[in-house]
């Protein structure tokens, strides 16, 4: 799963230009709050059934740029608590043809709850796991539902419901 904001699906009837997304990002200036949620299916063996709930507060927006405080909690099906949850910061540079998206890896904390000795561990190993290379996200995977609220459909993941926090 992706854990950026706005995240390649084949185009739909509500697939969003770059034109689009700047008017989508334009809902969100400074100060917003986004608040997305997914459910992960699990594997049936090491993987269990969970929501993902991911919370983007916009720091800045200019032109092209835009950086964000990024907060992901997983949360096991039938808990009321998250088991992991990630925060980070978010910079997101709108291309031609999709977003570039970069996870600053030092920004990158991890809190446990069950186990906080393990916490600096699995940092580690979701900053290990991050892309060498900013990753590109096509406009096209993005669909305005209720104008601001969007859907992210990527491929081979669970779809990602977001909403502005009013």
């Amino acid at each position: 799963m992706n854990i950026g904001i706005a995240v390649l699906s084949p185009l739909s009837a509500g697939a969003v230009t770059r034109e689009e997304m700047r008017t989508l990002d334009a809902a969100y200036p400074p100060g917003s709050i986004v608040n997305c949620e997914a459910e992960l299916a699990g594997n049936g063996k090491n993987l269990l059934p969970m929501t993902t709930k991911i919370r983007g507060h916009i720091i800045s927006r200019a032109e092209n740029l835009s950086h964000a405080d990024v907060r992901v909690m997983f949360i096991p099906h039938g808990s009321s608590t998250a088991t992991i949850t990630l925060s980070y910061r978010q910079k997101v540079i709108m291309e031609e043809n999709g977003q570039r998206v970069y996870i600053d890896p030092e920004s990158l904390k991890v809190s446990m709850p069950v186990s906080p000795s393990s916490e600096a561990i699995v940092a580690k190993g979701f900053r290990d796991r991050l892309p060498a290379t900013q990753e590109v996200q096509p406009y096209q995977t993005t669909e305005i539902t209720d104008f601001p609220s969007y859907v992210v459909r990527v491929p081979g993941e669970s779809p990602l419901y977001c909403h502005k926090v009013e």
